[in-house]
């Protein structure tokens, strides 16, 4: 029997993109972090959520400036770092569907291709002020690594879309899925979160999540500024049986952490 796949969760900081070359810069600093993952030998990186913009938009003009199609330039460059790096390659982008703005997700092939594209379904903080919940739960496609899916933040309380919260079912509604990726702004709190190891244990799945750190904007420029302070961060990885691995994990900094627990039911 093979091994499990070494799965790698990153932690960033992501600036607050007020442009598309910001946007760019986020992506620059990414890269790093992604390929010191593919050296660990990962078969899948994690990124954190709205890791190419930052998060604490004020309205949907702001969001605007920086929103993009699935395939806009977020998606032309990680593309070439999931092919570089080898890896399955999940990040999260603000999406212009055409109509609406989105908190979205995209998992990357080892190949470059679109496997899956998610919405966020249960809005936190910000995002009421910008983006369109999904009223749909994500997908859960077929990898060679297993039954996939990404999920954005909130999401992973594991309730039903359009569900008060804590109805039954479950986020996936019963439906079997072997890994999660979970893109994440999780904000200060208790590490790891509660919701992360229940979510694994409820879905009998392995979850990575990849959270964020730190402030949105420099120092020089908090001032009179709404900007959230995402603290120190914390990402992990969490097996189906509720054991946390966070090998490579360091607070208030960019960072890897890799683990290689059991994959499958």
């Amino acid at each position: 029997m093979s091994p499990s796949p070494i799965l790698a969760a990153v932690q960033s900081c992501p600036r607050l993109a007020r442009s598309p070359a910001d946007v760019k810069d986020n992506i620059r600093r990414s890269a790093p972090l992604v390929e010191r993952a593919a050296a660990l030998g990962a078969s899948l990186i994690v990124m954190p959520e709205l890791c190419a913009t930052g998060y604490s938009f004020l309205g949907p003009e702001e969001a605007a400036m920086v929103a993009e199609p699935p395939d806009g330039q977020t998606f032309q460059a990680f593309r070439q770092l999931a092919v570089r790096a080898g890896a399955y390659l999940a990040y999260g982008f603000v999406e212009d569907s055409g109509t609406d703005l989105h908190n979205s997700a995209i998992i990357l092939s080892p190949s470059g291709e679109m496997v899956s594209h998610v919405r966020k379904c249960f809005l936190a903080g910000s995002d009421y002020l910008w983006a369109q919940a999904a009223p749909d739960a994500p997908e859960i496609v077929e990898t060679d690594l297993g039954r996939m899916a990404a999920v954005v933040c909130r999401d992973l309380k594991d309730d039903p879309p359009g569900s008060a919260e804590g109805a039954e079912g479950g986020l996936f509604g019963g439906q079997p899925v072997d890994i999660v990726c979970g893109l994440t702004n999780w904000g200060k709190g208790f590490f790891p979160s509660a919701k992360w190891i229940e979510f694994a244990q409820g879905n009998e799945c392995v979850l990575v999540v990849s959270n964020r750190w730190g402030y949105e904007v420099n120092e020089s420029e908090r001032h009179g500024k709404y900007a959230s302070d995402f603290g120190d961060g914390g990402s992990c990885i969490v097996g189906p049986e509720g054991r946390v691995y966070i090998q490579g994990l360091r607070f208030g900094e960019d960072c890897v952490v890799a683990a290689r627990p059991e994959v499958g039911r």
